[in-house]
């Protein structure tokens, strides 16, 4: 019992942390928003980039986020035998490294259909421009995929707060190219901001996992493990997708009313972000990497209990939470 009831304090101590880190992260978002909003406001480039960076990152979470989840289950089956951890942790990662370039690869190629579907109320030269700048930021699905796995390392070891500041480093790249070069490259700034972003934080995380393992390089395809991992995650996939396609099919409805929608509309969703970030993902990131132990130890009982208590504590935080929201929805969208 005592065991338990120290297992359930360090999960509420862990997302406490992590929530209250959130809150300083996504502080700093608002202000990475309001520092938007104020350069470029809401105009047809700026739904051309949020539409071009969402959509990447919308593929990446897509495939990425939930083989990761997957992956840290099997890793925490193998992490007490270190060879075979290694030798796991390698082959998923040059095997998910691979199909990333691939899939890269073929956002590149089919970049104009993917554009006309994702916004058919754009003009013809919009849609040109808007092209050529996804061949730019296309290849930055294989940054999204090592971060990804990195991300999903650092959950099995307990390591939530190095993963969770990569929020603040989204935030500051952002800020910087806002500020220091909005002048020069006007909207383009954003993009270098975009994709800076992502190569600091790919060497962020990449530096914080190598004493989680030793990479070799093997044939992963020829790991069992790895054909597991894929396995998997097809359900987790199929969900994400559910998701991730219809924020897709949103703005693809908001690039058919009048210039900016696309824009407002993501502002908007900034509050619905930050709620479930600063509470509910804090709240699962901690629990999901428990979890994982509790299947590997067959210890089906505190996932019951552990389940149960967080999902009381969650709704009693949630439901005030969304009538205030629903009360004071003016003002909340005035700030």
């Amino acid at each position: 019992m005592n065991a338990r009831k120290k297992s359930l304090n360090n999960i509420a101590k862990s997302a406490t942390i992590l929530s209250i880190i959130t809150i300083f992260i996504k502080a700093i978002g608002f202000i990475k928003q309001a520092v938007i909003s104020y350069y470029f406001g809401t105009s047809v480039e700026m739904d051309s980039y949020l539409i071009i960076t969402d959509f990447i990152s919308e593929v990446g979470m897509m495939f990425f986020s939930s083989i990761a989840i997957t992956l840290i289950a099997i890793y925490d089956g193998e992490k007490k035998d270190i060879e075979r951890k290694n030798e796991f942790v390698s082959n998923a990662f040059t095997g998910l490294v691979i199909f990333s370039i691939i899939l890269a690869a073929i956002v590149c190629l089919f970049a104009r259909p993917i554009l006309k579907a994702l916004a058919p109320g754009f003009s013809l030269e919009v849609l040109d421009k808007s092209v050529r700048k996804l061949y730019i930021v296309s290849f930055l699905i294989i940054n999204i995929c090592i971060s990804n796995i990195c991300i999903a390392l650092l959950n099995a070891e307990k390591r939530f707060i190095v993963a969770k500041s990569i929020g603040l480093i989204q935030s500051v790249c952002i800020i910087v190219a806002c500020v220091f070069f909005e002048k020069k490259f006007r909207i383009m700034a954003l993009y270098y901001g975009f994709g800076v972003f992502y190569l600091i934080e790919n060497i962020f995380l990449l530096f914080n996992v190598r004493n989680i393992f030793s990479y070799s390089l093997h044939n992963p395809f020829k790991d069992i493990r790895v054909k597991k991992l894929i396995k998997l995650s097809i359900p987790l996939f199929i969900s994400s997708a559910v998701v991730q396609i219809n924020a897709m099919i949103d703005k693809a409805i908001a690039s058919n009313l009048e210039e900016g929608s696309v824009s407002g509309m993501s502002y908007g969703s900034f509050i619905f972000s930050t709620i479930h970030s600063i509470i509910i993902a804090s709240t699962t990131t901690v629990l999901y990497s428990y979890f994982s132990n509790y299947v590997v130890e067959k210890d089906q009982e505190s996932i019951i209990q552990k389940t149960k208590s967080s999902l009381h504590l969650l709704i009693s935080i949630l439901i005030p939470i969304c009538i205030c929201c629903g009360i004071n929805s003016d003002e909340i969208i005035r700030l």
